[in-house]
């Protein structure tokens, strides 16, 4: 049986059972101090301090506004068509409305340039070139 983990002697105490408050209340907290202490000595690992998740690999938190980012974040909905046009000889499946399109490519761009910040300008374009060439090459069928 594992047992819990406890940041400090209080969030121990809090978890007793109301009797068992009542009988270390009664010995005052010198003896829960005691039986605290015990029991960290007992499991060292319990008396870790906790803490935060590690961020997932490749989790991005914040990223700093370049100009890259900037110029990624600017695009105006009509700048997007060419961009959306590919995405959907690609397969993907992007509503109508000019928000939407305009979402889409911005999406698109980003994820290229959180993976790969120095190419991601080439990377897009080369995807793009791919997707179109695809959706040409079913049409033609």
């Amino acid at each position: 049986m594992q047992s819990k983990k406890y940041l400090c002697l209080n969030d121990w105490f809090a978890a007793l059972p109301e009797g068992r408050q009542a009988v270390l209340r009664a010995d005052k907290w010198m003896l829960a101090e005691a039986a605290f202490e015990a029991g960290r000595a007992i499991a060292p690992e319990n008396a870790a301090a906790p803490q935060p998740p590690a961020a997932q690999p490749g989790a991005v938190l914040s990223i700093e506004l370049t100009d890259d980012v900037r110029f990624i974040l600017g695009f105006i909905c009509f700048q997007c068509m060419h961009i959306v046009q590919a995405l959907r000889l690609g397969g993907r499946d992007i509503n109508t409305k000019a928000e939407d399109e305009q979402a889409a490519a911005i999406h698109f761009m980003l994820n290229h340039y959180l993976a790969d910040r120095e190419n991601w300008r080439e990377n897009v374009n080369a995807e793009l070139r791919a997707m179109a060439a695809k959706g040409h090459e079913g049409s033609a069928r």
